[in-house]
Formats: C-alpha cells, structure tokens, sequence
C-alpha cells in the first residue's frame, strides 16, 4: 500500500470520531488542517495523495468552507493526472454551483486548459480571454492572456480565428482576436483580408484603446495590399465547351501579363474550372468569394452558370463581370453583377426602333427558335414593332435540333411566303386578269411583274417561285449559327424580297461570305465590333500574336476587354469590394476594345453596335 494511502486509512477511524464529537471550532480546524495537507501534497507533486484527500473532505464534510477551494484543487489534481473529462467537470461545478465563489475566475482558467487539451482550443481561448476580461487577479490574467496568445499563434488556423472572432463579443476580446487573425493573414499574404478584418474592428470601436495598434496593422496591411489584388476566373476548362473557355481565359491571361509586365500594381488570378457543370461552377464561386482576396470575379462563359455564379457572388458581395452572357435577368440579380454584353431584349428593342423609325420598315414578319433565346428575341421585338405602328404579317417558329427541324425551317418560310401573297393581294399589290387575257407564252415573265390569272391558286402561286413577295419590308430571323445554314438559302428559293433582319450569332464573317449574295445588306445587332483601322486594336493583335502565335478572336477580345474594364475602374489603387463596387456604378462610357461599355442602373450595358453586311464586309450603321 502506498503511503498516502497508509496514511489515510490509519486516519480515517479516528476522523470518524472526531466528526461525531467535533464541536464548530473543532469541526473548522480539522476541515483546515485535512485541505492543507491536501494541498502540500499536491505541491510536493504526489497528485493522487492530495486528489483523495480532497475527495474524502468533501465526502465527510458536504457543506464545508472551503468546498469550491477543494473542488478547485480537485481539478488542478484531476488535470496533472491528465485526467481532463473529470478536471473539466470539476471546474465547471464550481461555475454552475458557486457562481458567487472568488474561484470562478481561476475555475474559468482551469476550464481553458482542459478544453485545449481535449482539442477545443477555440473554446479554450474563449476561456482564458473570459479571464482576461473579468478576473480581478492580475496575476491570473497575465497568465490567461499569455496561453491565449499562445494557442492563437500556434494552434488556431486563419479559419479557426474567424470562428472565434464571432463568438467574442467585448471590445477587448474582438482586439486581441483581431491582431492575431490579421497578422495571420499578413503571412499568408492575405492583405485585403488583413485589412477588411482590421477596418471592421475599428469601424465597430471608433474610440478604442487598442486604436493605435490596430490601425499601425492596417498600414502595413494597406501598404501590401497597394502592391497586388487578385480577380477570380471561373470558366469551363474541360468539357464540351473547353475550347471556347480557354480561349476566353487566353485573353483575360493576356491582359494580365500585359499589365503586370508594365505596372508596380500587381493582379494575380485565380482560376477555377467548371468543367461546363452548373453545380462546379458553384461550388467555384463559393470559394473564390468565401476569400478576402478576392477582389472580383470574371466569368461564366454560358448564361445559365453565369447566373448561378452571379447569385454566389451577390449574396457575398463579390463584384462579378460577366463577359459573354446576354439573357435577360443576369445583372437583375444584384447590385454586384455587370453585364459586360447588352441583354436580349436590348438587342431585340433597338433592332425593332431601327427597322421601323430610321429605316421606315412597317410591314415585318418572323421566324424564330421556340426555345429562351428566341422567345426572348421575338417578343420584345414584336412589342416593340407594334408600338411604334409596324404591321406583323407573319409569326413562324419551329423546335431546333427536334427531328427533321430542317425541314420544318423550309415549311415555315413557305409559309410566311403565303402569307406575303395573301397580303400582296388583299393590297392589290397583284394583277388579275382572265385566263384568256394571260398570254401564255409570256405567263413566267409577267408574273414576275406581279400579274396573274384570274383563276390561279393560292397553292401554285406560293409553290411558283417566279411571283416574288414583295409586301414584306423586314423579316426578322433571330436564328443560331446552326440553323442559318438552312434560313439564309431558303428565303433566298422561296423568292421573299425583303430587307433581313437578323439576331447577335449572324456575326459569322466566314458563315456570311458564304452565302455572300443572299445575305447581303442584312442588318443584326452586336455587342462586338473591331475597327482594324484603329491604332490600339492593330497593337493588342500584333502583340498578341507575338505572345501566343495566332490572331485573338471574338472570345479573346471579350476577356481581354473584361479585364481592362476592371484596370479602369481600379487605376492602380487599392480598393475593397465596396469601392469598386461604387466606381462602377459611377461609370461613364469606357471605350474597350470591340466598343464601348456603358452600365446602366441595373448592371446591364447599354451600348450596342448595328451592323450591316455589304459586299463581303461588316460596316457599323449604329
């Protein structure tokens, strides 16, 4: 047995008897005299000797004087034995059930030592910092401000101090985690965070006593942060439509090297692939935002994920630019969205004010996907013909990619072609005259100048291609790449005289050259318009052929441009999300490479090109 032990059991019949016969001064003294030794022995380091000498006092004297001082000591012992569930329990007894006691304080401390020994060094340093706040032992807040400090440093991630920075809730607490959560970040050269985390300290305790040394962290976090800012890239690098997103990143890469080759003021990307698929194009976007670093976002390359990374961006306050998405709604997400193209039914609207009020066109037909785009298109286009006083003589549409779409492509048209005849002779635009009137020999060359017999058919007329329709002044075809290859040839057959009106995808340089007679004079709007003569534009593709050994194209341009828009708006300075948030919105016309860019109240651009193409060219009306 050992000797404590020894010692215990020897004592304990005559402390038995001492309890029944003590009288109040005895009963104090042996309390006082049994704790004590408890005491010595855990200052002599024989830890189970004085943690069953406690235990035992508490045992034969419940309600003695010095309860908490033993329930302290208890933990102290429970600790040293590595026994932390129980220490913990100990501590927090003396918490719950002498909330009064002057160990509260030194309980709380306690309590920090045993929770970062069980791994929960969050909750541990909210203990110690407890203690700094409230304890009126100098000494022991020394000692709980110092292993906060500590654990802070050593054991608390970027992440962990976040965490415990919400949960902290006075002044001097929210300092102390805020130094050591900036200077963190400062290592990992996470300036902006730095600075964001220290700014909002000072905006929430203007007079703070801790002023000096927060704001001498944030000039140095300023100072950094001055010298680069990063811009998150989602865009698809995999998948179906990998070529077109690397070739978008091609450009934004090229602006950001022409940049930084030029200016003390760095920009770093951060580029995230999406592989094409909504829900990674999310899932990129939450990360890129949910970092301090970044400034802003470019991307998607598609509409519908573009709009899934606009609403991430929105809800966290993250200026987004997307670059190549125009369907309606995108920047009507939030203020942090700009639409770097014009909408839909932008597009759609000035076409329509165009055709009818310049060009004095009145009398309109349509043809049209029956998908997003084309209900888009043909409605605020309709609409807006309609009000200004156009007549809509014919509405066709037809599925694409559904079976034999093709072939419906050619029925419709034929059938706007019957719907001009009947207008045609409604309007008595044709001849009739009687069969034996009709010279025969000569029926193909005068039906071309609009004479008839008095006897034919809807059916043949429509089917003889020599009437040609000519009531239809405008025939507004906003149709894909795909289907133009069918669409231009077929009004061509179907002899419909009228000026075409096309959609954005007609800017297709080689698509048109191709069907060079047929489409000529067509007039389309476009977000996207290269003057070769211009001086800066003839640089960026000399120059970028050097760097990458090919001519930048569409897509190039576009996130070239994306790229420039941001530069223009930051001007070398160092900006939080906010401010650039507001330059934004204070923005002017930005002339870009292929136009100008122009954001309206609302996010979108205003700005938008009318184009014509003439004699194998693309000259800009508007």
């Amino acid at each position: 047995m050992r000797f404590g032990n020894y010692m215990i059991h020897c004592l304990l019949p005559a402390l038995l008897l001492t309890a029944a016969a003590d009288t109040c001064a005895q009963h104090t003294t042996t309390v006082d005299s049994l704790f004590f030794r408890g005491v010595q022995a855990y200052e002599d380091g024989q830890y189970d000797q004085s943690l069953e000498i406690m235990q035992m006092l508490d045992k034969l004297y419940p309600r003695h004087a010095r309860k908490t001082a033993s329930l302290l000591m208890q933990g102290k012992t429970l600790y040293k034995l590595a026994r932390y569930d129980e220490s913990l329990n100990a501590f927090r007894k003396i918490k719950t059930n002498y909330p009064e006691s002057d160990y509260v304080d030194d309980a709380l401390y306690g309590e920090g030592t045993c929770l970062y020994r069980t791994g929960e060094a969050i909750e541990s340093v909210r203990r110690f910092l407890q203690v700094v706040e409230q304890s009126g032992d100098a000494r022991l807040q020394v000692k709980a401000a110092k292993l906060s400090s500590e654990v802070m440093e050593k054991s608390l991630t970027a992440a962990d101090l976040k965490v415990l920075l919400e949960k902290v809730l006075t002044e001097k607490s929210k300092a102390a985690v805020t130094i050591k959560l900036a200077q963190k970040e400062l290592s990992l050269q996470n300036f902006l965070t730095a600075k964001s985390y220290l700014q909002s300290f000072l905006d929430m305790f203007p007079q703070s006593e801790y002023d000096e040394r927060i704001r001498a962290l944030l000039g140095k976090a300023e100072e950094y942060a001055a010298g680069e800012f990063s811009v998150g890239v989602i865009l698809p690098l995999s998948g179906p439509t990998a070529e077109s997103g690397r070739r978008l990143l091609d450009g934004i890469r090229f602006a950001v090297d022409q940049h930084n080759a030029n200016n003390s003021t760095q920009v770093r990307l951060v580029i995230e692939d999406s592989g094409g698929n909504i829900v990674l194009a999310v899932k990129a976007a939450q990360k890129l935002c949910g970092s301090g670093e970044i400034l802003a976002l470019i991307g998607e390359l598609e509409s519908d994920k573009t709009a899934a990374v606009a609403a991430v961006a929105q809800e966290r306050g993250v200026p987004c630019f997307a670059p190549t998405a125009s369907m309606d709604g995108i920047a009507g997400i939030g203020s942090c969205i700009y639409q770097l193209n014009s909408t839909l039914s932008v597009q759609a609207e000035l076409l329509a004010r165009y055709v009818v009020l310049e060009q004095k066109k009145t009398k309109l037909a349509v043809l049209y996907p029956a998908d997003e785009y084309g209900n888009i298109m043909r409605n605020n286009f309709v609409e807006t013909a309609k009000k200004l006083g156009a007549d809509i003589i014919a509405e066709k549409w037809y599925f694409e990619g559904a079976e034999n779409w093709e072939n419906s492509i050619g029925m419709q048209i034929e059938a706007i072609r019957e719907a001009g005849i009947r207008r045609m002779l409604d309007d008595s635009l044709l001849v009739r005259v009687a069969e034996d009137e009709l010279d025969e020999e000569h029926a193909d060359i005068l039906q071309i100048q609009g004479v008839i017999g008095m006897n034919q058919t809807i059916e043949s007329l429509v089917d003889s291609t020599n009437l040609a329709v000519t009531c239809i002044d405008g025939l507004f075809l906003p149709v894909s790449g795909a289907a133009l290859e069918f669409v231009i040839p077929q009004v061509a057959s179907k002899n419909i005289q009228t000026q075409l009106i096309g959609g954005s995808q007609w800017y297709d340089l080689d698509m048109l050259n191709e069907h060079r007679s047929d489409a000529d004079g067509v007039i389309f709007p476009s977000d996207y318009f290269i003057d070769e003569s211009n001086y800066n534009y003839y640089l960026l593709r000399n120059n970028f052929r050097t760097a990458m050994q090919r001519t930048p194209g569409q897509l190039e341009i576009y996130g070239y441009d994306a790229v420039q828009l941001l530069l223009t708006i930051i001007e070398g300075k160092s900006l939080s999300r906010e401010n650039l948030r507001n330059g934004l919105a204070e923005t002017g016309r930005i002339p870009v490479t292929h136009g100008i860019v122009q954001f309206n109240a609302d996010g979108y651009n205003e700005s938008l090109h009318l184009l014509k193409y003439r004699n194998g060219t693309l000259i800009k009306v508007k």
